[in-house]
């Protein structure tokens, strides 16, 4: 697994998919949608499910042709841990306090 910084400059497109923990309740859902769309864009997140263990949701994104820089994902989630598990995976966990 690699870990992202500020300073990364990788872009992905097509689908995408967003491990994200711990399990968020619904206020701090609506933030983290929120955050998303604000990186990858308006309407491009496609479905959300539980992860396999119920630890968390795992977010389907699909930016098409456009780019995604995953510069953007950490941008917009300046306190979360966000490492590259595959080409098309990306986890992030939050603070407890999110």
């Amino acid at each position: 697994m690699e870990r992202l910084g500020h300073a990364a400059t990788r872009t992905r497109t097509g689908v995408l998919n967003v491990a994200v923990k711990p399990l968020l309740g619904s206020g701090s859902l609506g933030r983290f949608w929120t955050a998303l769309e604000k990186a990858v864009g308006l309407g491009n997140i496609l479905a959300t499910s539980p992860l396999l263990d119920r630890s968390g949701i795992d977010f389907t994104v699909d930016v098409g042709r456009d780019k995604v820089s995953l510069d953007q994902i950490v941008g917009s989630l300046p306190q979360a841990d966000v490492a590259v598990e595959a080409p098309d995976r990306v986890a992030v966990t939050l603070p407890d306090y999110w």
